[in-house]
């Protein structure tokens, strides 16, 4: 991701937390760096922890929607790790990153047409 669009990246969540009634805004404004934090540092189950309790309040946030998903795939959740990145991708369908991610899944789920035409795709959106 280029430094433009992970400035649109946060404009999209900045505008999301915005319109969420209060009880949700209770997240700490650093939850998403913690969440990969702990992804990075190895700390798998808390960083899932950390990306699903972020999804409650935002379920529509691409960005973590990847990163779960990319973390389930490295949990071994292999067909667990496909829906988030399906949701990930139907948001931001022309994000080759996304992309990329949803045919390594499909991949390591032996779903290898899918896979191909994932990688085409991102191959497209470059």
């Amino acid at each position: 991701m280029n430094r433009e669009q992970r400035r649109k990246a946060a404009k999209k969540i900045g505008k999301q937390s915005r319109g969420l009634p209060a009880r949700d805004r209770n997240l700490p404004p650093n939850a998403l760096l913690k969440a990969l934090s702990l992804h990075k540092g190895g700390q798998l189950a808390r960083a899932k922890a950390a990306y699903e309790q972020i999804l409650q309040s935002e379920p529509e946030n691409s960005r973590v929607l990847n990163y779960l998903g990319v973390l389930k795939g490295q949990m071994g959740e292999v067909n667990g790790a496909v829906r988030p990145l399906m949701a990930a991708v139907r948001i931001e369908p022309e994000n080759a990153g996304y992309l990329n991610n949803l045919g390594n899944s499909y991949r390591a789920a032996d779903r290898l047409n899918e896979a191909i035409a994932c990688y085409q795709r991102a191959l497209q959106a470059g």
